[in-house]
């Protein structure tokens, strides 16, 4: 993350998907986390949206016990194992070439392999409230050697 004079907080720097993994592994690398901007089309997102709302408008994985709710709020809904929810997931996101070649080039020399441990939704709401720890939709990928 850069920090700057002008920016004395961390800021988590932006990179086009077109610039290509090479570009993104370097600020990767430098900072740990980057934004990629355009690497899922419009149409993808979409079609992803509508095939988990209605697990989502279930209530997703949204848990009644207090302690897990602890630190989140209650409006917050979880959608995990998105492979079984989500064709467009599936087949689409997780075969995407950019996404492996960011994988194989944080994980093959160290490693030798990487693997999807979890890919969640999580929808905060309802619109306007506080946000809490700002989780966003992310994939967490664990190398095969831990």
């Amino acid at each position: 993350m850069t920090v700057t004079d002008k920016s004395p907080s961390p800021v988590i720097r932006r990179i086009k998907a077109s610039d290509g993994p090479k570009a993104i592994l370097r600020i990767l690398g430098e900072d740990g986390c980057a934004v990629i901007q355009d690497a899922l089309s419009l149409e993808l997102i979409q079609r992803l949206n509508r095939e988990t709302e209605p697990q989502l408008g279930k209530g997703g994985g949204q848990q009644d016990d207090d302690w897990i709710n602890e630190g989140h709020r209650m409006k917050t809904k979880y959608l995990s194992s998105l492979p079984v929810h989500s064709k467009s997931f599936r087949d689409e996101i997780l075969n995407q070439p950019l996404i492996h070649e960011i994988c194989e080039g944080t994980f093959r020399e160290e490693s030798g392999d990487y693997w999807l441990t979890k890919a969640t939704i999580i929808e905060i709401g309802p619109e306007g409230s506080d946000a809490g720890s700002g989780y966003r939709l992310s994939m967490v990928l664990m190398s095969s050697s831990v």
